[in-house]
This record gives structure tokens, sequence and C-alpha cells, in this order.
């Protein structure tokens, strides 16, 4: 869980022997290739150009696509104008991209993996994409599957496990998030524990099977402790 690399694998990387393994090294995406300078909006000032808003390890950082003195480059918001574009953005971070200029159309391409998506999380908050490019729901077959071990689950909402999807994602300006948290608790002849429930439901409805997860989108996840075993498994077969 170092700063430079929210979801590192290598602290849970299994001790087999890997002799006669083939190996397949892929480099990661930067910021100024997910998000080209050349076709967005810089200007001389943050509050009128693109931004990128990064959130890992416990705090956010800010980028905004700045041509003050030069051609358009991606600079942070607070400190020097150091050309942050070879930034890396790593398997699974989420971020927001706050547009300020017109309608754009940003692509997105590569390999989809056929392996297991693993993806540790720290304590606490954070921001994290699925690792597969379709929809899908908390749990069951070719889900986020995080019901299983290393989620915790309670009777109260403001302790337990919670994700918080982002209304913009399916309502364009839209702001706020609806939040989602594990139920579990003691035997309940009307319920089944654990579940996936929305704040503010008094019918208890499981949530758990609904699609939630948009195959473009982030959601901040809550975790009450590290899950460094924590993956998707593929949801797809080659």
């Amino acid at each position: 869980f170092a700063p430079g690399a929210p979801f590192n694998t290598v602290a849970g990387a299994p001790s087999v022997d890997l002799a006669g393994a083939r190996l397949i090294l892929r480099s990661h995406w930067t910021l100024q290739e997910a998000f080209p300078p050349a076709g967005l909006h810089a200007a001389e000032t943050h509050a009128e150009a693109d931004q990128v808003q990064v959130f890992a390890n416990g705090g956010w950082a800010y980028y905004w696509l700045s041509n003050f003195g030069g051609p358009a480059r991606w600079v942070p918001v607070a400190g020097e104008m150091t050309d942050m574009g070879a930034t890396v953005l790593p398997p699974g971070q989420g971020m927001f991209f706050n547009r300020r200029g017109g309608s754009v159309g940003l692509l997105a391409y590569g390999e989809v993996r056929e392996n297991d998506f693993i993806h540790p999380l720290g304590a606490g908050l954070s921001l994290a994409g699925g690792g597969y490019p379709i929809n899908q729901s908390a749990i069951g077959t070719g889900s986020r599957q995080i019901n299983l071990g290393g989620f915790f689950g309670s009777l109260d909402f403001r302790t337990a496990d919670s994700f918080f999807v982002w209304k913009g994602d399916a309502t364009v300006d839209g702001t706020g998030y609806h939040t989602y948290w594990l139920a579990n608790g003691a035997p309940n002849p009307l319920l089944t524990f654990p579940r996936w429930l929305i704040t503010g439901d008094n019918q208890a409805s499981d949530r758990g099977g609904e699609i939630l997860f948009l195959r473009d989108r982030s959601v901040f996840l809550r975790t009450k402790i590290t899950n460094p075993d924590y993956k998707v498994a593929a949801p797809w077969a080659p």
C-alpha cells in the first residue's frame, strides 16, 4: 500500500515455484495517456481548465490542464507547475474527471485480462474500479464479490463496510452518493444475512444482486480492516 502504488500486490505475492511459468509484463497507463492533453480543454488557471482528481492512500491529488507559459500539460493544483503527465494510474485506480470544456469522447483500449483481478484494499476508503469492462453486481456469479472473506457486516450502517456510488454515473450533473452497507447480525426469521442494503430503505431489500457497478466507473469502498486478499474473479472464460 505504498503511496506510489495503492493497490500493490507484491506483499501478497504467493510463495510458489514459478519455474517454467509464462510471465507477461504490461506497462501501466499514465495520466497523459488516459487523458491526452491535445484533445482536452487547457487554460491558464485551474478554475477554467479540465481537471483529474485521484483519491489514493486516504487523500486526494488534483491535476489540471495548464497551458500557462507553454504547451498543454497536466500540473498539480498545489505546488509547482511541474508536468505530471507521466504519473502512473495503476489498474483499479478510480478517479473523477471534471470537464470544463464542451462534450468530449475518451477512448480506452487494451487487452481484457484473462485472470482474476488481484486488488488489495487498505483499511478505510478506496476509490476502486473492477478490472473488467462489464457491468457487475456486488455478489453472485461474475460479480465484484464483496461479501466474501475480509468484509465486515453489522446491524449498524455506521460501522459496517460500505460502498458509495456517485449519482452522476446515472444522471448527468447528478451529485452526491447512494450508500450501500453490508448488514449482518443475529438470525432473523424475515431476513437472510449477510445482505447489501441501501440506506433509507425501510424494507431492507437485498441489493446484492443489482447491477450497481458500471463497467467504466469506480466506487468508493469503505472497509473496516485491511484486506490484502481481495480479488475479483474473472467473470468470463477466454
